[in-house]
């Protein structure tokens, strides 16, 4: 079964004394609370639950709290200014949580090229935001996962 990440955990590739920080808190089953401190010290804090299968884990996370002032606020909220849902497949072992996010090469390109596929809206910047229900999202998730280009390069973490 896989497991669902807890705690609080660092890029693997962080310096020495970095405040980056994501830390999971348990609010509910499969439902956890992720407040995530960039380097700069700026905080976002989002809900995000966890469906799982037998071998794999996926978040799908929403911005409930941004800190930060006019354009300066923490990067993986600004990726979610948009009011959607940020799906990331998960890994974890004791040690070390790698974190990677659906590919949005892939996403600009998938529903253009097969319309019907998945409901979803494009954006003027080019992106394409999907706008289907869960279900129809979890169709979409499983049936792409064999696809080298569907996820993207996961980030490592270890634990704080």
């Amino acid at each position: 079964m896989a497991k669902e990440p807890g705690g609080a955990w660092q890029p693997a590739e962080s310096k020495e004394g970095s405040e980056e920080d994501w830390a999971f808190t348990k609010a509910g089953d499969k439902l956890y609370q992720l407040v995530h401190t960039e380097e700069e010290g700026r905080k976002a804090a989002f809900e995000a639950s966890c469906s799982s299968s037998e071998s794999i884990c996926f978040w799908n996370s929403n911005l409930t709290k941004v800190e930060g002032d006019d354009l300066k606020v923490n990067a993986w909220a600004c990726i979610s200014l948009v009011p959607a849902h940020l799906l990331s497949k998960v890994d974890q072992t004791d040690s070390l949580l790698k974190l990677a996010a659906v590919n949005p090469d892939w996403m600009k390109t998938f529903p253009k090229q097969h319309f019907e596929a998945i409901a979803h809206r494009a954006v003027s910047d080019g992106s394409v935001v999907l706008v289907a229900s869960t279900d129809q999202l979890q169709r979409l998730i499983l049936a792409h996962l064999g696809n080298n280009d569907f996820i993207g390069d996961p980030m490592e973490m270890k634990r704080k």
